[in-house]
């Protein structure tokens, strides 16, 4: 995403606020994902080029691998949560702010809801758990 730039140190700068960025490869895959679903993902284009790119930067994956992720990604799972309320948010919460009437979370916190594993949302979970417990000590 960064753009050619000859005054920038290493000739090249991230886009500037309000100016337009256009991501031809990323709109290229959503349309191919669009029209595939997850098979396109897993077993297409949209894999072999994920595939070439990875092992072009020297790392280890193959289709098998997408294959047995795509396996074993379709099992039905809940959603994960976690209670949070680092900084007192619950009280936060349910506050009035410029006029507008409070949230309805209890004294107790927030639930913060996250896609479960495989996903990343756990990650997310984690580390609130973990600026929360700081706050304790």
């Amino acid at each position: 995403m960064l753009r050619s730039d000859d005054k920038a140190p290493d000739g090249k700068r991230a886009p500037l606020p309000g100016e337009l960025m256009k991501n031809c490869t990323l709109a290229n895959t959503f349309r191919l994902l669009a029209e595939q679903g997850k098979e396109g993902f897993y077993s297409g284009k949209v894999a072999e080029a994920l595939i070439k790119v990875v092992q072009d930067l020297g790392g280890h994956l193959a289709m098998d691998d997408l294959a047995y992720h795509a396996e074993q990604g379709s099992a039905e799972v809940d959603a994960i949560k976690l209670r949070f309320n680092g900084q007192h948010i619950g009280k936060l919460y349910n506050h009035p702010v410029d006029g507008q009437p409070g949230g309805s979370a209890d004294e107790e916190g927030v639930d913060v809801w996250e896609h479960p594993p495989n996903g990343q949302g756990i990650v997310a979970l984690m580390a609130l758990g973990i600026l929360e417990e700081l706050e304790r000590t």
